[in-house]
């Protein structure tokens, strides 16, 4: 009689373990897992609900881009079939109406890109003062001119004068290439 106790309690402890390890064991495992995946989800949340409480915030900083993009897109050429006509016009007329006589316009550099960079050498001669207020314009004009190089030759003209000058200046322009498939071609400068 002790040996069938001994069976039986042993058959319940056999059938405890088995319990445990066939019921009891996987479903800790699987509370766990959920639990885990609850609080994954509810980092998620927090970080949801932080960026959607600075919603505004971002939406200002879009709209601040946008207007910061557009002034600055103001400051390029339109970049169509006549962007360099319009360009060699345009430094053209201004040479000439300060007086200085343009010899050549070369176009050295033509890269087509996002934003089209276009670089001209103007070979001109007059007087330095003419030359100077010519740079100056350029610097101030309201499309965005880079002077890249500057060689001039200066010959004294007396005491009352700066001085004649020939040379050499390369200036780049920029061209934006989305105004190329918004506007219709031969669009103003």
């Amino acid at each position: 009689m002790k040996d069938t106790v001994n069976q039986k309690n042993l058959l319940i402890v056999a059938a405890a373990l088995i319990l445990i390890r066939l019921i009891i064991l996987p479903l800790f495992d699987w509370q766990n897992n959920q639990i885990q995946s609850l609080s994954i989800k509810s980092t998620q949340l927090s970080k949801l609900q932080a960026v959607s409480a600075q919603r505004d915030y971002y939406e200002q900083q879009l709209d601040l881009l946008e207007d910061q993009t557009e002034k600055a897109t103001l400051g390029f050429f339109d970049d169509n079939n006549k962007t360099k006509l319009n360009i060699q016009k345009k430094i053209e007329e201004m040479f000439d109406d300060n007086s200085l006589i343009i010899q050549d316009f070369t176009w050295v550099f033509d890269e087509d890109d996002e934003i089209r960079v276009l670089r001209a050498s103007v070979r001109h001669e007059g007087d330095l003062s003419d030359v100077i207020r010519v740079l100056l314009l350029l610097a101030q004009d309201s499309r965005l001119i880079k002077e890249v190089s500057w060689r001039q030759s200066i010959r004294n003209n007396g005491a009352n004068s700066l001085g004649s000058s020939s040379g050499t200046t390369i200036l780049e322009f920029y061209a934006n290439a989305k105004n190329r498939l918004s506007k219709p071609e031969g669009g103003d400068v």
